[in-house]
């Protein structure tokens, strides 16, 4: 139960993240989103 409830946290933790980003960004960066994504996920 807990668990599951970090889960949700963190994700909307990440997702706003992510929109505070895309406002800095152009969009030849936002077209790398997932690469960026998954570099963050694996720094992370």
């Amino acid at each position: 139960m807990l668990q599951s409830q970090t889960v949700i946290s963190v994700r909307g933790t990440f997702l706003a993240l992510i929109q505070d980003v895309e406002l800095f960004v152009t969009d030849d960066v936002i077209e790398n989103d997932w690469v960026a994504l998954q570099r963050w996920m694996a720094v992370y």
